[in-house]
């Protein structure tokens, strides 16, 4: 089993720890290091500072996406400060949660579940 890797872009050989994890060939074709330079230079130019703007604007003009940052916001908090404990799958008893909110504009109502039951009933919404 191969322990690292040649990066595509400064072709450095390196550790896989240095690679983000991709769905291909299990790692990226370049390093972590050159991914977050590429980033930051992208980040400057006028296009992406249009799009950053543009997606702002319409967060702002959308009361659902509001309603879902504040729940997440409130929710978040209250887990890390104690108030809120986390439990196990509402339907399998896994006790690796995430937090489902049903409602968004009740950010305590809560159900708690495993990623794969999470992501089941995701699923099986987009599908009604």
């Amino acid at each position: 089993m191969r322990t690292e890797k040649v990066c595509g872009e400064c072709q450095q050989l390196k550790p896989l720890s240095e690679f983000f994890k991709h769905k291909r060939d299990g790692y990226q074709w370049k390093c972590k290091a050159c991914h977050r330079t590429e980033v930051k230079l992208y980040q400057q130019t006028p296009e992406a500072k249009k799009r950053y703007a543009e997606a702002q604007m319409r967060y702002r003009q959308n009361p659902e996406l509001k309603a879902r940052y504040k729940a997440r916001a409130i929710a978040t908090k209250m887990t890390a400060n104690g108030t809120l404990k986390q439990r196990p799958c509402a339907f399998c008893q896994e006790e690796q949660t995430q937090k489902h909110h049903p409602d968004y504009n009740e950010p305590l109502l809560i159900v708690w579940l495993c990623a794969k039951c999470h992501k089941e009933l995701h699923t099986s919404q987009k599908n009604k």
